[in-house]
Order: structure tokens, then C-alpha cells, then sequence
């Protein structure tokens, strides 16, 4: 489920991208089968485009990181789930609840459900643990129990993983900054703000903003 925020909520460009590809700190650049997503929304020139895991440590890490660049830069942050289910017992469960989240509360509250199940990630051990998590954060949120047995919900994150996976991505964080000439992919978080910067010198104009819907396109 593609998810747009820090700034306001897009629709999504649909085209490949085109140009050139680099990636921070220096190194080999991936192969990307599928460029579709490495496109900022309409009406912006850069943006961030992750794929993640709510159960990678390295997402945790760098999920501060990438929130506060974007909110310096003013750009958007375009999300996606990417739960990898070889060694991970719980994310795809805690992705789904925060697409409840997104879905029947607000896109700020699935993001500060995501920042709090990294915060916590040392304690989840289990899904077990995971649940009981879950529902004290629903219910301290009063954001209702947290779990649902809707297949829409899970059916958006796997949309996203199937994603992922087309474009050849295998292992997470996945951070692209992109703008409508190339992307680049940012192996090390600390440096979001150098590849941000280079991405807007290259960046040119934004296109043409479209009216934004209540909720981030799908």
C-alpha cells in the first residue's frame, strides 16, 4: 500500500523512470527490473521512496533518519511494506495493522504506530508478543482492537511485497531518492540529506500538481 506523507498526499505517477541512477555512499548500482515507483508524486520535483520492514532492525534505524530529511527538505515520503518472511515471525501482521491504521483512522496514525513498533522492536519476540503490543496501542490510541479479519488489509501489504519483488528488491530498508530524471539508492541513512541535495540539483521542474484525495493512492 503506497503511502504519501510528511508533506501532503499525491496521486501517484504511473511512468518508468528515465536517466540516470547513482547510489550514496558509492557503489555498485542495483539492477531495478521495474522503475514505475521510483517517481515522485505529481506536483513534486524529489521525493523518498522506501520499501520496509516493520521487524528489520535496519529499518529502525533508519526510520527516524528518513522522516526527519524529508521534514527538513519539505518533499514527500512515499511508503511501502516490503515484509520479508524468510527469519521475520511478525511484520507482515504488524504491516497489516498499521494498514488498518491507514485505512479507518489517519495516514499520521499508521506512521506513529510504525515509529512505535520500531521503538519496541526488542520486546516483540513473538507474535504473541506482537498482539499484546498491538492491542495496548490500539487501545491507548482508542484506535478500536488492531485486528481485523478483512482480507483487504492483507491484501494491500502483499500488494506492495508483490511490488518489491517485481522490481528485483531483496532486502530492506530499500531507500530510493527520486526525482523525474533518475533515483538514487541511499545504503546509508546518515547521508539522506547529501542524496536529497544532489537529487534536487538534477531535479528540474515539478509536474503539474493534481488535487490531492483524502486518502494516499493505492
Amino acid at each position: 500500500m503506497k503511502r504519501v506523507l510528511a508533506v501532503a498526499l499525491f496521486a501517484a505517477a504511473a511512468t518508468a523512470v528515465a536517466g540516470a541512477q547513482a547510489v550514496i555512499p558509492p557503489g555498485p548500482v542495483p539492477q531495478i527490473k521495474d522503475t514505475a515507483a521510483l517517481q515522485p508524486p505529481k506536483g513534486a520535483r524529489v521525493a523518498v521512496v522506501e520499501f520496509e520492514d516493520l521487524e528489520c532492525p535496519h529499518c529502525g534505524y533508519a526510520a527516524p533518519l528518513i522522516r526527519a530529511a524529508v521534514v527538513k527538505h519539505h518533499i514527500p515520503y512515499v511508503h511501502h511494506d516490503f515484509p520479508i518472511h524468510i527469519g521475520q515471525w511478525w511484520s507482515l501482521n504488524a504491516a497489516i495493522s498499521a494498514c488498518i491504521l491507514q485505512d479507518t483512522v489517519s495516514p499520521e496514525a499508521a506512521e506513529q504506530f510504525r515509529l512505535d513498533v520500531f521503538a519496541n522492536q526488542r520486546n516483540i519476540a513473538s507474535e504473541q508478543d506482537l498482539q499484546k503490543f498491538t492491542q495496548q496501542w490500539f487501545a491507548r490510541h482508542k484506535a478500536g482492537s488492531g485486528f481485523s479479519m478483512d482480507p483487504r488489509f492483507r491484501s494491500e501489504v502483499m500488494a506492495d511485497e508483490a511490488l518489491a519483488l517485481k522490481m528485483g528488491l531483496t532486502g530492506t530498508p530499500a531507500i530510493f531518492v527520486v526525482n523525474r530524471h533518475g533515483w538514487i539508492q541511499v545504503n546509508d541513512p546518515t547521508q539522506m540529506d547529501a542524496a536529497i541535495e544532489k537529487s534536487e540539483q538534477t531535479a528540474g521542474p515539478a509536474a503539474a500538481t493534481q488535487k490531492a484525495s483524502s486518502h494516499p493512492p493505492r
